[in-house]
């Protein structure tokens, strides 16, 4: 049997506060929901559910613009895909933005086993990138993302590398017992430096005995720092990577 995959996307149309990065998005203000319509319109398995976009919205954001364009777009993604476009404010990062987005689908009910849970300016190296992360998503694993901190006990004091995927029954779960599907502190974006963020927002899942692992044991993946426009690769550099960023040219491959 097929499993079946939410697609999870966040987006944040503010300035970067890099002007070389913004000199990457050359596309203007829907450069990066662009490539993630390039990439869904081409998908070629039928295991997608349902894609949800979050939009953590600013002051200088126009709602009826946005809701526009993706509306002039959902017409390139399959008629058999159900799309959901949701409007929230900027806080608690892109893991506010899954946590809606989560908690949207499980009041609404879907067929999906998963949410693979991405940042707009990340996205699958190729078609079969997400395969892996299913495949380690199991049992007491919950979430298998792109760099996970609890599998890395010398791990350096850096940013989590959070794309990937979730398990959507530990989050019906974690709901159930919490009323959220992540752990969201009160407040704006009070949390722990770096790293250690990753484990916060998971706090609930650990806490009822679930996992958090990655896919470094035979896989890799990119990040991009945005203060240096420097590349950083997670795992093996000889290895196919599973998760680049979008303005990285060599990739996506699709």
């Amino acid at each position: 049997m097929v499993s079946k995959v939410n697609y999870l996307v966040t987006f944040y149309f503010g300035s970067r506060n890099n002007q070389d990065y913004n000199n990457e998005i050359e596309g203007g203000k829907f450069f990066f929901p662009e490539k993630h319509f390039e990439f869904l319109e081409k998908y070629s398995y039928n295991n997608i559910e349902k894609v949800i976009f979050v939009i953590n919205m600013t002051m200088n954001d126009n709602q009826e613009e946005i809701e526009n364009y993706f509306k002039e777009n959902s017409n390139r993604i399959s008629d058999d895909v159900e799309i959901k476009l949701l409007f929230r404010d900027n806080t608690h990062f892109s893991y506010g933005g899954w946590s809606d987005g989560i908690l949207d689908d499980l009041e609404e009910g879907s067929n999906a086993d998963y949410y693979l849970c991405m940042e707009e300016d990340y996205i699958l190296a190729d078609q079969d990138s997400i395969f892996p992360m299913i495949e380690r998503c199991k049992g007491d694993v919950a979430y298998v993302c792109s760099h996970s901190v609890n599998d890395h006990p010398n791990h350096i004091d850096h940013a989590s590398h959070p794309q990937g995927i979730i398990s959507r029954d530990s989050c019906q779960k974690v709901y159930e017992k919490f009323g959220s599907p992540l752990y969201m502190i009160d407040g704006n974006n009070d949390y722990p430096h770096a790293w250690k963020i990753q484990e916060t927002y998971f706090k609930y899942h650990l806490e009822l005995g679930y996992k958090i692992t990655d896919y470094l044991d035979e896989y890799s993946s990119d990040f991009l720092d945005t203060g240096s426009m420097s590349i950083r690769t997670f795992g093996d550099k000889d290895t196919k990577r599973l998760v680049v960023p979008i303005t990285f040219k060599e990739y996506p491959s699709y």
